[in-house]
C-alpha cells in the first residue's frame, strides 16, 4: 500500500508517520488494496487535511487547534500540563496530542473502541473537525488521574500513558468530544475543513 501511495504521489515518500496512520486501514481493509486504497486517499482528503501540509509535516494550525481547544474547554488541565511540559524539550501540548493522532490512536485505543470512534466520524463525515476534538476528550477522561501528577521529572509517565491501551468509556469520550465541539466558538480553532468527500473522478 505505501508503494500505491507513493506511486499516486510522491509527497507521501517523505512522511515518516505514514506507516502508522495508514496501518489501522491496511489491517482491516487490506484485503481489497483497492478498496483500502480508495478508503486511505478518502481519509487525508476529508480527516487529514492539515496532516501534512507544511513540507509533509503536520500544519502548525493542527498543533494550535489541538492547544486552543484543551485551553478552552479545560484551561486547568491545560496550565497544569503546560507547567509539566517545560523545560529543555520543549514538548508542547501540540506535540502530545499528535503523539497518537498520527497513529489515529490505535496506540490508546483496543480495536474495539478504535472501531466505534471510526464508525461515529464516517456516519458524522459531515463534520470533519470532530479529529480535533478527541484528544482533548481523551485527556478530560482522565483528567483526575493527570492532574494528580505534580512531578516534572515524571513526564515520562505522561508520554507512558500516551503510548498503551487503557480502559476507557469510548462512548462517553465520544459524548464529550461531541458537546466540545458544539460549544466551541468558530474562532477559538484555527484550523477549518473543506467538505471533500466524496472523492471525485479524476481525483486518481
Amino acid at each position: 500500500m505505501l508503494s500505491c501511495l507513493a506511486f499516486y504521489n510522491e509527497a507521501f515518500t517523505k512522511i515518516d508517520f505514514l506507516p502508522d496512520i495508514i496501518f489501522p486501514f491496511v489491517r482491516v481493509f487490506g484485503e481489497n488494496e483497492i478498496i483500502c486504497f480508495e478508503i486511505i486517499l478518502s481519509f487525508f482528503a476529508h480527516w487529514g487535511q492539515h496532516f501534512f501540509q507544511n513540507n509533509t509535516k503536520p500544519s502548525e494550525l493542527l498543533f494550535t487547534s489541538f492547544e486552543k481547544i484543551l485551553e478552552y474547554h479545560e484551561p486547568y488541565l491545560s496550565e497544569h500540563l503546560k507547567n509539566l511540559l517545560r523545560g529543555p524539550e520543549s514538548i508542547t501540548v501540540g506535540d502530545i496530542f499528535w503523539t497518537f493522532t498520527q497513529t489515529l490512536f490505535t496506540d490508546i485505543l483496543n480495536r474495539e473502541d478504535w472501531h466505534a470512534l471510526t464508525d461515529f466520524l464516517i456516519l458524522h463525515r459531515s463534520q470533519p473537525k470532530f479529529l480535533l476534538y478527541f484528544p482533548t476528550a481523551y485527556f478530560s477522561f482522565f483528567k483526575d488521574l493527570l492532574l494528580d501528577e505534580q512531578d516534572k521529572e515524571n513526564i515520562l509517565d505522561i508520554r507512558y500513558f500516551m503510548e498503551r491501551k487503557a480502559d476507557v468509556d469510548i462512548y462517553k469520550i465520544i459524548e464529550t468530544m461531541t458537546m466540545y465541539s458544539e460549544k466551541t466558538p468558530t474562532s477559538v480553532v484555527p484550523a477549518s475543513f473543506l467538505n471533500s468527500l466524496p472523492l471525485q473522478r479524476g481525483t486518481y
